[in-house]
C-alpha cells in the first residue's frame, strides 16, 4: 500500500529504453491505472487514462469506476456506452454497468441488468451470487433474501455452491 513508492518504481521503468519496456509498456501503464484508483486518485487516473492512446481493458473499466467514485455519474453511463461499443468485455461492462446504476439508486435499471446477466448465463452460478451482493449492498434486504433463495433454489444442492455463495 506505498502507492507513492509504487507510481515512482512504474514511471522509473516506463522512462527506461529498451525492447523489454517498450515490451512491457501496455502492462506498465495498466499497472500505474491500478494503483491510481487503488490510492483513490481517480482525478490523476482519469488524466492518466486520457493521456494513453488505446485504452485496455483495465483503463475503460477503471475510468468508469473512477467517474463512478467521483459521482460523475452521467460520464461514467456515456463512457460505458463507449466501451460497449468499442467491444467491450461484455461480462464486465455489464457488472460495472450494475454498480452505477446501484450507485444511483436506480434500481429498476440494476435489477434488469441482473436479470440480463443471469439470463445470458443461466448456469453459471457468479450472475447469481452478484446479484445477492448487489441488492445488499443497495440495502434492499427483501430483495437480497430473494436473490439469494433464487440462487439456492438454482445451484444449492452443492456444498462447493454453498461456500462460494457464504464466501
Amino acid at each position: 500500500e506505498s502507492y507513492d513508492q509504487a507510481l515512482a518504481v512504474l514511471d522509473r521503468c516506463m522512462a527506461q529504453k529498451g525492447l523489454a519496456v517498450e515490451r512491457e509498456l501496455g502492462w506498465l501503464a495498466d499497472q500505474k491505472t491500478r494503483v491510481l484508483v487503488l490510492a483513490k486518485r481517480f482525478a490523476e487516473a482519469l488524466a492518466w487514462i486520457e493521456q494513453q492512446n488505446a485504452p485496455s481493458e483495465i483503463m475503460w473499466e477503471s475510468k468508469v469506476v473512477a467517474l463512478i467514485e467521483l459521482k460523475r455519474f452521467s460520464g461514467a453511463r456515456v463512457t460505458l456506452d463507449e466501451w460497449e461499443a468499442a467491444n467491450g468485455l461484455t461480462g464486465a461492462v455489464q457488472r460495472i454497468r450494475v454498480r452505477l446504476a446501484r450507485e444511483e439508486r436506480n434500481l429498476e435499471e440494476m435489477r434488469l441488468v441482473l436479470k440480463a446477466m443471469r439470463e445470458l448465463n443461466p448456469g453459471n452460478p457468479q450472475p447469481w451470487i452478484y446479484a445477492v451482493i448487489q441488492e445488499f449492498l443497495a440495502e434492499e434486504p427483501v430483495a437480497a433474501a430473494e436473490a439469494l433463495d433464487a440462487f439456492l433454489l438454482r445451484f444449492g444442492g452443492t456444498a462447493n455452491n454453498l461456500l462460494t455463495v457464504a464466501r
